[in-house]
């Protein structure tokens, strides 16, 4: 599982984060939590907005099209870029787009963040050339890779002061999960589709297995995050936004 963070793990000066919430869906409990309840449940589309020494760190880049959207029952949809607007920045002001993993709502405005280093896993690398939307997501990348503003890590590594990522591997393969210190040393876990749903990322409940490409790896990451949180660390599900 991954480590907990190191003592040279030198938190930022100034912290915050903030979710950009940029819509809101029914889904299927069966897709999305071992919780017991009714068969659909409510969840948030959602990138974070991190703060930190003097960075903006975005986790994840969203869904891009209103088509795209609707296509999979968002209401009340606004673009990432627009919600980022609203705090008055720009996709030039982000430093930094952490992508957790590879699929469509996590790269929808990736284009745009043409000023940022954009940091994925090598494993997430390696499953482009397999997803529908590659050719879209390969242009970015490689118009990215050859303005030296890709970052393709393995495994665990820092990526801004106070700021770093870790491997999950549960998801998807290539999955990652964001890691960050704020001003008092507090962890703040950002854990991509690891888990969905608040309470299943707090009691480290496994995704279902279908939606696990290695079930394995999901329980193992979601045990080290209940054992972060039972020690105090922050959860930041991407689709479960509510404190």
């Amino acid at each position: 599982p991954p480590p907990t963070p190191s003592p040279e793990f030198e938190p930022p000066a100034a912290f915050h984060v903030e979710a950009l919430r940029y819509g809101t869906s029914s889904y299927p409990r069966a897709l999305a939590t071992r919780e017991p309840g009714p068969s659909t449940l409510t969840l948030d589309w959602a990138c974070y907005l991190i703060t930190a020494g003097g960075s903006r760190v975005l986790v994840d880049a969203g869904i891009g099209e209103p088509e795209v959207a609707r296509r999979w029952g968002l209401e009340d949809y606004r673009s990432p870029v627009e919600l980022l607007s609203d705090l008055a920045l720009v996709p030039q002001d982000i430093d930094i787009v952490v992508l957790t993993h590879e699929h469509f709502d996590h790269v929808g405005t990736l284009a745009a963040f043409d000023n940022a280093t954009i940091v994925l896993q090598e494993r997430a690398w390696a499953a482009l050339p397999y997803l529908d939307h590659f050719t879209l997501l390969d242009e970015t990348l490689l118009r990215a890779g050859s303005a030296g503003r890709l970052r393709r890590v393995e495994g665990d590594e820092e990526i801004a002061r106070g700021v770093r990522v870790v491997h999950t591997g549960g998801h998807t393969l290539g999955s990652q999960a964001v890691l960050a210190e704020d001003g008092i040393g507090r962890l703040h876990v950002f854990p991509g589709d690891e888990c969905y749903t608040r309470t299943a990322c707090e009691q480290g409940l496994p995704l279902p297995e279908t939606v696990a490409a290695d079930p394995a790896a999901n329980r193992a990451f979601l045990k080290t995050l209940a054992r972060w949180v039972s020690e105090g660390a922050v959860v930041h599900p991407l689709h479960d936004t509510a404190p």
